[in-house]
């Protein structure tokens, strides 16, 4: 067998196993009554979205106290709501996850993509 078509086997099955998961299957659990639920669906939307354009403008030396402080309140306003709490923490355990896959083979194949 191709040594790239096995590879990628490979990772099909671990897909497999992170989606057997219980972190994985609560994930989906909650993000499923997320999205019944418009108001907290898009709520969690415009936080990301600020979240992400907050960090954006940290990396260009921005610094914006009001805007962070802003983040951080409406965060924990959605956090308040169970489905959400269990979303972003399972999110956050999947992320680092994924994460910490792609570096292990990285290293393991002493890839310098990140030079």
């Amino acid at each position: 067998m191709d040594i790239l078509k096995e590879t990628t086997m490979l990772a099909d099955e671990i897909a497999e196993k992170i989606n057997e998961s219980q972190v994985y299957k609560d994930y989906k659990r909650a993000l499923e009554r997320i999205e019944k639920d418009s108001e907290l669906m898009e709520k969690i939307r415009q936080i990301k979205q600020k979240h992400l354009e907050f960090a954006e403008e940290r990396k260009r030396g921005i610094n914006d106290f009001n805007k962070e402080k802003y983040i951080s309140q409406e965060l924990y306003k959605i956090m308040l709501n169970e489905d959400a709490r269990t979303f972003f923490k399972n999110e956050e355990k999947l992320v680092k996850l994924v994460t910490d896959i792609y570096f292990i083979v990285s290293e393991k194949c002493s890839l310098n993509i990140f030079i």
